[in-house]
């Protein structure tokens, strides 16, 4: 059995979105609730906390040491070394907000795909409706719409191969799994993965470079393992009910990274889990992927939408 070990006292209200960064060889990650995005080293020492006007929900590299994070108000990039500790709209560059209608959605969980292109989901803010989406953004900014009808949507995460995406509707309990053609075309929605109702919430997961699917479960206390074919084979007890999200990281990517979360604890629950909202290191025995860069064409560098 793998050890768990304390790797951040990051006290995060909504630990989200980890990813490895192997050029700078640190760790990124966001507190959605205070608006915060972390920047830390490879000790687990926090290099920086930047917050931001709105809601923060993931923390994207792209090229030119830019990041792309996701705001309730719209996805910006921002170049995270210079920006200030506080960064107004005039330190960051919007991007194509495709809810600007939807008052009540937030972005929620996104990913680099081994494509190029960025992969995000949006979720009704109030968790009352279905307004959920899951959307594709190429390099020359167009947004097109994947799937809907989520009332929060998690994941996305990929096969090694570059077939597969894999996203989940938390709320539903149900993981799913999606063919990514030749063209980039996305068909084939199929159920992967529904887990029990009763071992928590699917949440943010990542696959290993064997395949395997590593998901996190929000009032789980758990991490659960799986094959490509959705079996279950091994499950990873965290001390903290609220297990989030996952990424691998690490010299040889051998080591998975967990962000968890305080938020919806009673005030006697986090006297109880007094490590909730701190993030978490496991070395494994497999590695992870490589992480994908975003790299967007001119039209960000100069077109504010």
């Amino acid at each position: 059995m793998f050890e768990i070990n304390s790797f951040s006292k990051t006290g995060c209200e909504l630990g989200e979105g980890p990813v490895w960064r192997s050029q700078s060889q640190t760790l990124t990650s966001v507190d959605c609730e205070n608006k915060a995005v972390l920047v830390l080293d490879a000790t687990g020492k926090i290099l920086r906390r930047i917050v931001f006007p709105a809601a923060v929900s993931a923390c994207l590299p792209c090229r030119d040491k830019q990041s792309m994070c996701f705001l309730k108000t719209g996805p910006v990039l921002v170049n995270l070394e210079s920006c200030p500790d506080r960064p107004l709209q005039d330190d960051f560059i919007a991007l194509p907000h495709p809810e600007t209608h939807l008052t009540d959605n937030r972005y929620n969980d996104a990913k680099v795909g081994p494509d190029g292109n960025v992969w995000f989901g949006s979720m009704d803010d109030t968790q009352t409706g279905g307004g959920g989406t899951l959307y594709r953004m190429t390099p020359d900014l167009s947004v097109s719409e994947i799937d809907g009808d989520y009332q929060i949507t998690n994941g996305p995460a990929f096969s090694p191969c570059g077939r597969f995406v894999y996203h989940t509707e938390t709320i539903g309990q149900m993981i799913y799994r999606f063919d990514i053609g030749d063209d980039g075309s996305v068909t084939g929605k199929t159920m992967h993965i529904r887990s029990p109702k009763d071992g928590g919430y699917p949440d943010g997961m990542v696959c290993d470079a064997d395949g395997n699917l590593w998901v996190c479960f929000f009032a789980g206390h758990r991490i659960a393992r799986y094959d490509a074919q959705g079996v279950l084979l091994a499950e990873y007890k965290l001390p903290v009910p609220n297990v989030t999200s996952c990424t691998f990281g690490g010299p040889a990517l051998d080591e998975l990274f967990i962000t968890t979360a305080r938020w919806t604890l009673s005030d006697e629950d986090r006297v109880k889990y007094p490590q909730a909202g701190d993030m978490f290191r496991m070395k494994t025995d497999t590695t992870g992927l490589p992480q994908p860069i975003f790299a967007p064409g001119p039209l960000a560098e100069t077109k504010a939408f």
